[in-house]
């Protein structure tokens, strides 16, 4: 076994011991003194950090926790908050657009009404849509633009006929022309006409003031065009080249407004339907965000009684669509005198069978035909001499027949030999 290693300690040893305790000097290692030394520090250590931190939290209050539902139910307050008045101000902006393009005469509003048959749901309506020009003449403003539209929503299909201006339609028991129903009682008497001529019923209508066409039209950038023939005509406005282009307001009007042409009245309708053509197409391109701009431009000049989210709802509508189909035509007609006075005459009976494809959905122009020209590769291939006119063959029952006759000769207007109704 090893052996112990106890140390041995003298008497006098233990003597210096104790007086070295007594007189103050402290052993090296005194285990009991260590455990009393070590807790009183931290105490000490403990108080100093607490007054700190007092210190500390009175300089800097003490942030409160807000609970999480109270916040998010906060942020929810204020975005919805914020919902209404943009609603607000939406639904102000809505009411503003639809009172500005609504008839202001309360009178004539009731009577335009009356003419009008409510659409059902989305069955095919009919609409009429005026060109008055403000350009009023000795015998008051007139409709210089009356194109009935048959709106299919279900098949994305849009139908135009022309009515020439010069229709001689009956009146009071008189005969007058067609844009005379519009000086003598506004719009809701073009309505009436073009409901006895067409027998349909019209459940909506738009009236364009072609003072108001060339901010329009510069509003959605110019429409693309194919200019059928040269246009110089002064009384229109000006002069344009033929062929396909993009036509600003100024221009688009000169081209809604001439008739120098060898059939006159007839090409300018043909004219008239391919810038209406147009304008729905570059409608339904532009995007959404872009339609009520749209609108509060052409609150300008356009009467309708429809409203503002009418129009947006059936703009929309076919732009969704996959592809919009128009057809377009005028009704069956020839010229004739009647003391003195030019009238385009209907053919009644082609009217009716006109009509009875329109009514179907179907193509009108593969039914009749008006022998106007619709592109410049058309009047191209057919030459300025090749346009036909119309000569009257049958005058006597009331109704006129047209017939290719005489052709006219280098772009000279020939006028067909008339008698008298």
């Amino acid at each position: 076994m090893p052996k112990s290693t106890r140390k041995h300690v003298s008497k006098r040893g233990r003597e210096k011991q104790a007086n070295s305790q007594q007189v103050g000097f402290k052993p090296a290692y005194n285990p009991t003194h260590a455990k009393k030394s070590s807790g009183a520090s931290t105490m000490d250590r403990e108080r100093i950090v607490a007054a700190q931190a007092g210190a500390s939290q009175a300089k800097q209050p003490a942030k409160k926790k807000r609970p999480v539902r109270k916040v998010v139910l906060t942020i929810l307050l204020v975005l919805l908050v914020l919902a209404l008045l943009a609603g607000a101000a939406f639904g102000l902006y809505v009411n503003q657009i639809s009172n500005a393009i609504k008839v202001q005469d309360q009178e004539q509003a009731v009577a335009i009404d009356e003419m009008l048959t409510p659409v059902v749901s989305d069955e095919p309506f009919y609409m009429m849509v005026i060109g008055s020009d403000s350009r009023n003449d000795e015998f008051g403003q007139r409709s210089d633009t009356n194109i009935v539209a048959r709106i299919d929503p279900t098949t994305n299909t849009v139908t135009l006929i022309s009515i020439p201006r010069d229709t001689a339609i009956d009146i009071d028991g008189n005969v007058e022309k067609f844009n005379t129903a519009y000086n003598y009682n506004g719009a809701q008497g073009a309505i009436k006409a073009a409901n006895e001529l067409l027998g349909v019923q019209m459940s909506h209508y738009v009236e364009i003031d072609f003072s108001g066409l060339v901010d329009l039209i510069d509003e959605v950038g110019g429409v693309e065009v194919d200019v059928p023939m040269k246009i110089e005509d002064a009384d229109a406005g000006g002069k344009l080249e033929a062929g396909e282009q993009t036509l600003n307001g100024e221009q688009a009007l000169v081209f809604a407004r001439s008739r120098s042409y060898t059939t006159g009245d007839f090409q300018r309708s043909a004219n008239q339907r391919l810038l209406v053509e147009a304008f729905i197409e570059k409608v339904l391109s532009m995007p959404p965000a872009d339609i009520p701009g749209l609108v509060k431009q052409a609150a300008k000049c356009i009467t309708t009684d429809m409203s503002l989210t009418d129009i947006i709802g059936y703009i929309q509508k076919f732009q969704d669509a996959d592809g919009l189909t128009i057809y377009s035509a005028m009704i069956p007609s020839t010229t004739a005198d009647s003391d003195g006075v030019s009238y385009v005459v209907c053919d009644v009976e082609a009217l009716k069978e006109m009509m009875a494809v329109v009514n179907e959905g179907g193509d009108p122009s593969t039914v009749v035909t008006d022998n106007t020209i619709t592109s410049s590769e058309e009047a191209e291939a057919l030459g300025e001499s090749g346009i036909p006119i119309y000569v009257e063959t049958d005058i006597a029952n009331g109704t006129i027949q047209a017939e290719e006759g005489d052709q006219a000769s280098e772009g000279e207007w020939m006028a067909p030999e008339t008698e008298q109704f």
